[in-house]
């Protein structure tokens, strides 16, 4: 089913490039909303020229009110991404990905885009590659998941998204898990006054509204002991980028995305024996590259023991605006589940110590676990 390329080319071919909408940049949001719906990304222009893409995960980044005006144009929500070439190889396609975090890339020919690669597509071609082979899903999960209750109103789930740099959330009813609630879905079904009969009403807002009414209900999900070439099958099935993940009671634990299992490959790829991979770099921080790679090896050095051990660390750095940057550090724990980190902050080396300490006390807070457990089972008494 998923033999789409030769291992030895490792190549994308066109015929899995998809088509898209263009559209320019000072189209109205409340325009590219539904294209949304159809495609994983809609490719603009600026002077009819390409400018960079539009998805749900950068209209998230960007911050979008629940209540758009009506003509508001797409340019402040614009990824300002690459395009990828034909004849690239896979390794730099993944990087691309990893790097841009949107839903799909333009695809590029003779200097013409000529459509998008999407991320669903990606994990097909890994999957043709057996790249995901040999991986178990505890190792790259993302712990822990945020949940909400389901009686919360739409702007408090907005917020606790944007608090915790997260664009899904788990739902509870009752202390049980119900559903997923995405950031598209809040925008998708509340962007508008009339998308809701009591929104019609000046006296109704967003804020009055529980997310009951946008929580996809029975999302997939997966157990922890399955490898990722289940997940990324299940994930390609069903058309969803996400997996909530599972102990052996069904109890959600973590969550499994695209972009996790794109990083587990890559760290793989391409890290080698540093076991260390930054991405996100410009002009004006490459000169730092070496200084913050030597700091997170020494923090593997340390934390490292007979307890724990760590298969890899990443760092993507992001700056935001003048002197302000977003960094997200995730360390892949062996045998257990991926910790990560995400801190905005000014000034790249401050931000870059508050990420560091955050990620220090989550390991070590693992560690006791870890720990924790092997005393429980040294005591253990057999009925």
């Amino acid at each position: 089913m998923y033999d789409l390329l030769s291992e030895e080319r490792e190549r994308v071919p066109r015929e899995l490039i998809a088509k898209t909408e263009t559209v320019d940049v000072k189209t109205p949001l409340s325009k590219v909303l539904p294209l949304l719906g159809r495609y994983p990304a809609v490719i603009v222009r600026k002077n009819k020229e390409y400018y960079g893409v539009v998805d749900s995960r950068s209209i998230f980044r960007a911050g979008a009110p629940l209540k758009l005006q009506k003509n508001q144009s797409i340019e402040r929500y614009v990824s300002k991404v690459p395009s990828l070439e034909r004849g690239m190889q896979i390794d730099d396609v993944i990087l691309s990905f990893y790097k841009a975090g949107v839903e799909a890339l333009p695809f590029a020919e003779n200097g013409t885009t000529i459509g998008v690669l999407d991320r669903g597509t990606l994990l097909k071609i890994l999957l043709s590659l057996r790249l995901l082979d040999g991986i178990r899903i505890s190792e790259v999960m993302s712990t822990p998941m945020i949940a909400v209750g389901d009686r919360i109103a739409m702007a408090q789930a907005k917020a606790v998204m944007e608090n915790s740099r997260v664009s899904r959330l788990a739902v509870l009813h009752e202390g049980k898990f119900t559903g997923m609630l995405t950031y598209y879905a809040l925008l998708k079904n509340y962007a508008h006054s009339e998308a809701l009969p009591e929104m019609k009403s000046s006296r109704h807002s967003p804020a009055d509204v529980e997310i009951s009414k946008a929580v996809e209900p029975n999302p997939r999900s997966a157990s922890q002991d399955r490898d990722l070439a289940y997940a990324a099958r299940s994930m390609v099935e069903n058309g969803v980028s996400s997996l909530v993940i599972t102990d052996g009671r069904d109890t959600p634990i973590g969550m499994l995305t695209i972009r996790d299992i794109l990083e587990a490959v890559l760290a793989r790829r391409r890290i080698g024996e540093s076991r260390v991979f930054i991405s996100g770099l410009d002009g004006e921080t490459k000169e730092y590259e070496a200084e913050l790679r030597g700091e997170l090896k020494q923090l593997m050095s340390k934390i490292e023991g007979k307890e724990i051990k760590m298969d890899y660390i990443t760092m993507h750095i992001k700056k935001v605006r003048a002197n302000r940057y977003d960094i997200k550090v995730r360390a892949a724990i062996r045998g257990r589940s991926t910790i990560s980190a995400h801190v905005t902050d000014f000034l790249l080396e401050r931000t870059f110590k508050k990420a560091l300490a955050v990620l220090r006390r989550d390991i070590l807070e693992e560690k006791g676990r870890v720990l924790a457990a092997r005393k429980s089972d040294r005591f253990r008494v057999i009925e």
